[in-house]
């Protein structure tokens, strides 16, 4: 079985059990110096509970369907498609350099936590009622769960201490206008955006993804200014729940 230059024995893996195969699968792309490149893709589905890197496996049939749970309810798959679409274009500063965190390196353990070095910002809940629909400015962005949360670009602690909660860039994507349910606009049309992880620490050192943020970047310049001012952490990143088989 080959998948993204990875060649893997369907032998290894009992039937049905996807979470041990992507886990394979996402091993030897990343541990051979491959980028995780699936990160946020698309954000509105919730993450796995064992692999929080990567969303929730869907419930299939012989038809075709994919359906996730989402809040207690079955929804299809292409009702959750957020339209977003990645992009290279940040990986130059315009002077031949290439900015350092556009993809993603690192490398996945044995218990699925993908483990690399980014720049991190402190994020706070923020519980006071926000009339529905009231465009947000910063330093507050919602994530796709529906939670919005406050940049705390000054916010002050020890140098070896993670954040509970942080907002992790990932790269930048481009955002295509739908016409209609079933359709999107010329690609002329689209909108750039940056894709940020929300992660929460639940063990000492390690954290899993809870949510998304998208963020509007009309001039390609205010994000990355603002993203070049934040602490460099080493993250780990998983979980929270145990690995085990996922039919």
């Amino acid at each position: 079985m080959g998948l993204m230059d990875v060649n893997l024995n369907p032998k290894d893996f009992d039937a049905g059990d996807r979470l041990k195969a992507t886990l394979a699968l996402a091993s030897e792309i990343v541990n051979k110096g491959g980028s995780a490149d699936w990160l946020g893709m698309p954000a509105k589905i919730p993450p796995c509970p064992q692999m929080s890197t990567f969303p929730q496996f869907a419930k299939t049939d012989v038809a075709g369907s994919a359906e996730y749970l989402i809040s207690g309810k079955w929804c299809p798959g292409r009702s959750l498609d957020d339209w977003f679409f990645a992009s290279s274009s940040w990986a130059s500063t315009g002077k031949g350099e290439i900015w350092p965190w556009e993809r993603l390196y690192g490398n996945i353990d044995e218990e699925g936590y993908l483990s690399f070095t980014r720049k991190a910002c402190t994020v706070t809940p923020v519980t006071v009622d926000i009339p529905r629909g009231q465009n947000l400015e910063w330093p507050l962005l919602e994530a796709t769960d529906g939670t919005v949360w406050q940049f705390q670009e000054d916010f002050k602690h020890d140098s070896e201490e993670l954040p509970e909660t942080a907002a992790v860039p990932l790269w930048r994507f481009s955002e295509q206008p739908k016409l209609n349910e079933y359709e999107i606009a010329d690609i002329a049309f689209s909108m750039r955006a940056i894709k940020f992880m929300l992660i929460k620490q639940h063990a000492k050192g390690k954290s899993s993804i809870v949510s998304y943020f998208y963020a509007h970047d009309e001039d390609g310049k205010t994000w990355k200014s603002r993203v070049e001012e934040w602490k460099e952490y080493r993250l780990s990143v998983g979980g929270p729940e145990p690995l085990r088989p996922l039919t």
